[in-house]
């Protein structure tokens, strides 16, 4: 997936329906605050990359059957049509717009988060006129959809990067998107983020934000040996990730001869991989300690939290280590109070899975055929270790 290559260099909402039936939206007043989601899932290649998993009527009402309260919505604009250069509306917001209220009718909120390609978040990064289509972007989605009820919320950049232009030029950043959504809708709730690809290493040097509707975000895939073993993407399949066979996690309970290292030039440096991981070690306690980072940050900058991705690749992860590994974390996020979208819904780290008319990619993916009736079920032991 692009963010995760790149990474390595609302409870309580109303349905549409009875909104509308209620003759008007409820809004929160400027200063007031929204309660955070709790439990999510990610709806990831709907409305971004590929659109290889389409999501319909039936998935959003077995999502909330299930008991999860909201979800993230991934949307790249120019999936929709959008030119960043240009500006502009994207010529396909009905598909954003029929999106947001299926969702919405099923009673699930909605973390609607802005997903850019990688090429397009570097140059709203770097170049003047791209953050001001970007902006633009911001404000007229905010305006479209200021009638819509509480239950949706607004991500302003998934992952950020700006290691070398560091904290302060995207907090600059961040503060003028802020303030072109709160002149159009005063009450929504927005979801930040800090720099290094919402990293927990980063949010240390974020900046606190005076909006009370506000919360920061972080991202949770420690250690990558589990949560992407077997990713066909770089770094993974090179050496020396790519020489390790197997992976248990809790680290504790595996030996080196576990993890049945292939021969070849990197065999030393997989070996250290493997040894660095078991010595650690990594376990609910590690866990635990590197979250609490995030929730110490927090605390101190008086600042609401949540982690918005955290999942398992499930390709070649045996899957006992896979649910221990998912429970471990929503656990530790639980406990410190810390609301969660789990990535993803239906993909590669997906929870759920196509059935009957699928075809399966090239890097495991299997996806419906029928994209307007796609049948999927979810994995019992997945929605177990995620208390559900």
């Amino acid at each position: 997936m692009p963010t995760r290559r790149r990474f390595l260099s609302a409870a309580g909402a109303l349905g549409l329906a009875g909104a509308l039936a209620a003759g008007r939206p409820r809004r929160l007043a400027a200063q007031g605050q929204s309660a955070l989601p709790r439990r999510g899932v990610n709806l990831s290649h709907w409305l971004s990359w590929e659109g290889r998993q389409p999501v319909v009527a039936a998935d959003a009402q077995m999502i909330r059957a299930a008991g999860f309260d909201h979800v993230r919505l991934p949307v790249d604009p120019e999936f929709l049509g959008w030119n960043p250069e240009a500006g502009g509306a994207p010529p396909r917001l009905d598909r954003l717009d029929g999106a947001l209220d299926l969702l919405l009718t099923a009673g699930l909120g909605v973390i609607l988060s802005f997903h850019a390609r990688e090429e397009t978040r570097d140059n709203i990064e770097l170049h003047p006129r791209f953050q001001d289509t970007y902006l633009a972007l911001w404000r007229l989605l905010a305006r479209r959809y200021a009638a819509r009820p509480d239950g949706l919320a607004y991500e302003v950049m998934n992952e950020p990067q700006y290691y070398v232009r560091g904290p302060q030029r995207w907090d600059q950043l961040q503060r003028r998107v802020i303030a072109a959504i709160r002149a159009e809708d005063a009450g929504r709730l927005l979801v930040l983020s800090g720099i290094g690809g919402s990293g927990i290493d980063y949010i240390e040097r974020t900046a606190p934000v005076a909006d009370a509707n506000c919360c920061f975000v972080f991202h949770f895939y420690e250690p990558y040996l589990v949560s992407h073993f077997g990713a066909t993407w770089e770094p993974f399949d090179k050496e020396p990730a790519a020489m390790v066979g197997k992976v248990i996690y809790p680290s504790p309970d595996m030996t080196l001869a576990d993890a049945a290292l292939r021969y070849g030039p990197g065999r030393a440096a997989a070996e250290r991989l493997v040894r660095d991981y078991i010595d650690l070690p990594w376990n609910a306690a590690t866990i635990g300690r590197r979250i609490a980072v995030a929730a110490q940050w927090g605390a101190r900058a008086g600042m609401r939290l949540m982690c918005t991705e955290f999942g398992a690749l499930r390709t070649r992860l045996d899957p006992a280590s896979r649910y221990r590994w998912l429970a471990d974390v929503r656990q530790v996020l639980e406990r410190q109070g810390i609301g969660w979208s789990v990535w993803d819904y239906a993909d590669l780290f997906g929870i759920a899975t196509a059935r009957g008319d699928v075809e399966r990619l090239d890097d495991g993916a299997v996806v419906p055929r029928d994209a307007k009736a796609p049948d999927r079920a979810f994995d019992p032991a997945a929605l177990a270790a995620l208390g559900l």
